[in-house]
């Protein structure tokens, strides 16, 4: 289960206990039901057929849908949880480096304004 363009970053497999490994995936695991085209069937009386499972994924402004297999979601849903995962520690230091770089910006300042001050004859 691979998109175009993916980085594919392998994790052991913590919670499965074997020595598989999960592959990050964008999106989040949703399950659907549906009704099929055939009037007599149990599905128009309210029994919908499914659930069918589906992986979903927004990029470059459009929504992405894939079939998972019923034996495939557990493997998949964790590859959604370590993306997740993944791309919240890195917002996390992205903000981390911004704040770290307005401090430093912030002592740079004192420290060349001070030399100013004394340099300054007057």
């Amino acid at each position: 289960m691979s998109e175009p363009g993916q980085v594919r970053l392998n994790a052991p497999a913590a919670e499965s206990g074997g020595g598989t490994e999960i592959t990050p995936m964008k999106g989040v695991i949703c399950a659907q039901f549906v009704r099929c085209g055939n009037r007599k069937c149990r599905c128009h009386q309210g029994e919908p057929h499914g659930p069918y499972y589906y992986r979903v994924w927004r990029e470059a402004g459009q929504v992405h849908k894939e079939y998972v297999k019923p034996s495939d979601v557990e493997g998949v849903r964790a590859g959604c949880d370590v993306h997740k995962e993944f791309t919240q520690q890195l917002r996390d230091l992205r903000k981390d480096r911004e704040q770290l770089t307005r401090r430093i910006q912030s002592e740079w300042r004192k420290v060349t304004r001070s030399r100013k001050v004394r340099l300054d004859p007057h």
